[in-house]
């Protein structure tokens, strides 16, 4: 019995180990174009919709939703969707193991159970002005 009452006290701090241990139901994402060159994007995640410029260092809530990129057109920059996927933090897996039915639970809640990667390269398409195409730059 004491055995029992042990195990139970070490494994109750174990439950929902992707919201207390792998960052909780937040995560920073940054983000930046492949040319490493400035645009201007309007990130969505969920409810949230904000613009920003990138590169940028982005605040994100954690859900099995993609993370979608809309790099807004100007005279330098054509319009792009990317999307960040998000995976199973692995952190989640812990709670199956231990048999964690309300930790994990309590993981999904959260969106502590998925992670997008941590860096975000997107593609983004340069316009050319008349001067350069003229001008064979």
């Amino acid at each position: 019995m004491k055995k029992l009452i042990a195990l139970v006290f070490i494994a109750l701090p174990l439950e929902a180990c992707a919201t207390l241990v792998g960052g909780g139901g937040n995560q920073t994402i940054n983000m930046m174009t492949a040319d490493n060159r400035p645009a201007q994007a309007r990130i969505l995640n969920g409810t949230n919709n904000f613009q920003t410029m990138l590169p940028s260092s982005v605040g994100v809530k954690r859900n099995n939703s993609a993370v979608t990129v809309n790099v807004i057109e100007d005279e330098n920059t054509q319009p792009t969707v990317y999307s960040a996927q998000p995976r199973l933090n692995p952190w989640f897996w812990g709670n199956i193991i231990i048999g964690g039915l309300v930790g994990s639970t309590t993981d999904i809640a959260s969106g502590a159970a998925w992670r997008y990667d941590d860096s975000v390269i997107v593609p983004v398409t340069r316009v050319q002005s008349e001067n350069k195409q003229q001008n064979g730059l």
